[in-house]
């Protein structure tokens, strides 16, 4: 007689799990993974030919739908996560941007066609952006942790691995905001600054990426990781030529006399 309601709640189950395992991503600058799922194509046709990004379509043919569909749970447990060398140790090298789930293993794909969000630098190779997290979840306490790949890293050449990443910001818990914001399907979303004031970059970095983790602190250590795929634009003013050389006619002389020098109300006449 009870077997009917037992059955059901078991088949239930999975749907109420899944639904409580949404984080979030990074909507500003945006993750290498929401830029995927909102370009979209990969539903059909089946080879994915329709994603319009070729970084995209290589992420799906090595693993699928999954790592765009589960864009908000880029996440790893770490119990010691206090200790970054027991984070690597779960996270290899060449495994960052999946955070070290070979179910998402498409987005560590090497490659110069990732979207690239474009980032200003100034004359003395400082950035300062306001990083912006869609929270499908909010959770505290956590902490953050921003890191940004040297500048002889490039992501069309070489996989990310830690040795390429300067931490460069440490945020401490910080509350939610309410509020809609481009590239987040929630209302709620977390807001800080990031800047490289101890790290400035000496020319335009392209191919750079920055790399978020999001540390819950709980007794599972669960943390999510982003990566995020950036091109450092260095405003340089341009070089005068040496040398100028004009060319006037011997009208366009007296023309040019007469508006340099004549200050009172007169004609400058040809005399030549």
């Amino acid at each position: 007689m009870f077997t009917l309601p037992l059955l059901s709640t078991i088949a239930l189950t999975p749907f109420f799990i899944s639904s409580t395992n949404a984080h979030g991503y990074s909507s500003n600058p945006i993750a290498r993974q929401t830029k995927c799922f909102e370009d979209g194509g990969f539903n059909y046709p089946p080879d994915g030919s329709a994603i319009p990004n070729d970084a995209c379509r290589e992420a799906f043919k090595k693993s699928g739908v999954y790592q765009f569909t589960q864009k908000q749970e880029f996440s790893m447990n770490v119990e010691n996560y206090h200790d970054i060398n027991s984070v690597k140790e779960k996270i290899s090298d060449g495994n960052l941007c999946s955070a070290g789930d070979m179910k998402k293993s498409g987005m560590n794909v090497v490659s110069d066609t990732w979207y690239k969000n474009d980032i200003n630098v100034d004359k003395d190779g400082h950035f300062e952006i306001n990083l912006q997290f869609c929270a499908t979840a909010t959770h505290n306490p956590s902490y953050w942790e921003v890191y940004l790949s040297k500048e002889d890293y490039n992501s069309g050449i070489h996989p990310l691995n830690w040795d390429n990443l300067v931490l460069i910001k440490t945020i401490t818990d910080i509350k939610a905001k309410d509020g809609k914001i481009p590239h987040c399907e929630t209302s709620q979303y977390y807001e800080f600054a990031v800047d490289n004031l101890d790290y400035p970059i000496l020319d335009s970095h392209e191919n750079a990426i920055l790399y978020l983790r999001w540390q819950r602190v709980d007794p599972a250590g669960e943390g999510f990781y982003n990566c995020l795929d950036v091109n450092f634009k260095k405003d340089t003013p341009p070089t005068p030529p040496s040398d100028i050389t004009i060319k006037l006619t011997n009208e366009q002389i007296v023309d040019l006399q007469g508006k340099l020098c004549n200050n009172y109300d007169h004609p400058v006449h040809n005399e030549l």
